[in-house]
């Protein structure tokens, strides 16, 4: 979440109609209200595939191996709970509190905190051809502002599911041994995440073919990650990390950025994130350092950015990556970002001069006239759909508006995918797989990490499973497809 939740060369550009889109005194839309309010290219139809109260106001999404849509959803943001995922107080959470109150100026007016967690993470399946999820189950429940979620490959013999989710105060391991479908095994992988500022939290999660989890660490928090062998790394403000799925190695990728939130990797490899306040597209190098509020960089300069256009926001929350053929050639290889601020989808042309690209701004992909839509989360999914998370609320912003405003609404949330009708081939349903079933992904995932109830026997190993051709997209390699290791 990010200034997200709410929240987060020069280029010759159109002419962008941006207004802000506060409207504390507005009031909700019913999700078939709110459908009729959207805009999109001709040939694109937006389907509702979830809304409260089947979901919380949803953060994250991910989708796992089967084409299942996995969503981490609040009710508490934004003000946490006083305890953590196993239901334990949390160390020092009054000193944490009082640092909420003092940063944010509340004083008196702010709430008690909530001494159990109300938030959770869902599991989205059985989409039928309009796009509405049939199957919704709560695999874990009594969460923290669950802003990142993983699901992760199966171990040989292992009965249910498990997924990597941040919850207020770590990254947590949490687990469905007995396979009924609900968690109840939660352990601390990575320790001692700041929450002063809670639209900052560890998120965007990408399990990519290397091995490690990619993630965003937001404004205004300082943290002392610990992981299991006792390493302690500081994180302070924004900056993009990655980590081990077993708790072994946490480390800094990219330094800096003001509030990042999303991160989408192309099919070669490279990985582009959202940020607020500084611009809202980047390319991120390996060890770079990144303009942001109170950044500095390492004496050599900060690392190129590949835009200069803010998208009409200060805050932009969530990226997509257009990586399949499912959508007419002039979308494919663009970025999408969510705008929470302006109520749009917004789009961008990648034109690269060598390895170097520049993001170029086009027309806005998806607009609503429904003030509350604010989306903070996209995804590509398997059936090349975008999926995007509405956070849906009146208010946009962490700071722009007291946080203890009374309209900050804590009970809508919906989930829409766009799908192409204009073509000859149709995006509706949602690959829905059955377990060890082969669905078809998007190059950019790398094909599909083991579907629940298909087993691996070790990291990295090849799999029989072709690759989509992608046409239209950049050359791949060939070869056979590593598949993630399991953790």
């Amino acid at each position: 979440m990010k200034c997200s939740i709410l929240i987060f060369a020069a280029l010759a550009l159109p002419a962008f109609a941006d207004q802000r889109g506060d409207t504390p005194d507005s009031r909700p839309s019913t999700p078939q209200e709110q459908l009729a309010k959207f805009h999109v290219p001709p040939g694109f139809e937006v389907q509702l595939v979830a809304a409260e109260p089947e979901i919380q106001k949803p953060i994250n999404l991910n989708f796992d191996a089967a084409g299942r849509l996995w969503v981490t959803g609040s009710e508490l943001y934004p003000w946490p709970a006083s305890t953590d995922a196993n239901g334990e107080p949390i160390p020092d959470f009054d000193q944490g509190w009082r640092g909420i109150v003092d940063n944010f100026k509340v004083g008196d007016k702010a709430p008690q905190p909530s001494s159990v967690g109300k938030d959770s993470v869902r599991i989205l399946g059985d989409f039928g051809p309009d796009g509405h999820a049939r199957k919704i189950t709560i695999f874990a429940d009594r969460l923290n502002i669950p802003s990142g979620v993983q699901p992760l490959p199966r171990k040989p013999g292992a009965k249910g599911d498990t997924a990597i989710v941040y919850s207020i105060p770590n990254i947590w391991l949490i687990g469905d041994p007995d396979g009924d479908g609900f968690a109840q095994k939660r352990e601390p992988l990575y320790t001692g995440f700041g929450y002063t500022d809670t639209h900052g939290g560890s998120s965007s999660y990408i399990y990519w073919i290397d091995g490690w989890i990619y993630g965003t660490h937001g404004f205004k928090n300082h943290s002392e990650v610990r992981d299991r062998n006792g390493k302690v790394t500081v994180v302070d403000s924004g900056n993009t990390y990655r980590f081990r799925p077993d708790g072994t190695a946490f480390e800094i990728y990219a330094h800096g950025q003001t509030n990042p939130f999303g991160l989408a990797f192309d099919p070669l490899g490279n990985l582009f994130s959202a940020d607020s306040h500084s611009k809202p597209v980047y390319m991120l190098l390996r060890g770079g350092y990144y303009e942001g509020i109170g950044k500095q960089h390492d004496g050599l300069g900060f690392a190129p950015r590949i835009t200069d256009d803010d998208h009409g926001s200060s805050a932009i929350a969530g990226i997509a990556y257009y990586a399949d053929d499912k959508w007419p050639e002039e979308y494919r290889g663009n970025l999408f970002n969510g705008n929470p601020v302006t109520q749009k989808i917004n789009r961008d042309r990648l034109e690269w001069h060598g390895s170097t690209p520049k993001a170029i701004r086009m027309p806005d992909f998806l607009t609503c006239d429904d003030p509350w839509f604010r989306p903070v989360n996209l995804k590509l999914g398997p059936d090349g759909a975008l999926y995007i998370a509405d956070f849906y609320n009146p208010i946009i912003g962490h700071y722009e508006v007291p946080l203890t405003h009374p309209a900050r609404d804590h009970t809508h949330g919906r989930i829409w995918r766009v799908v192409w009708r204009g073509g000859k081939e149709d995006s509706a349903g949602a690959t829905d797989s059955a377990p060890g079933s082969t669905g078809r992904w998007p190059v950019a995932l790398g094909g599909p990490p083991s579907a629940p109830g298909v087993e691996e026997t070790s990291p990295l190993q090849p799999s029989a499973s072709p690759r989509p051709d992608v046409s239209g997209g950049p050359p791949e390699t060939t070869g056979p497809r590593p598949v993630l290791p399991v953790a």
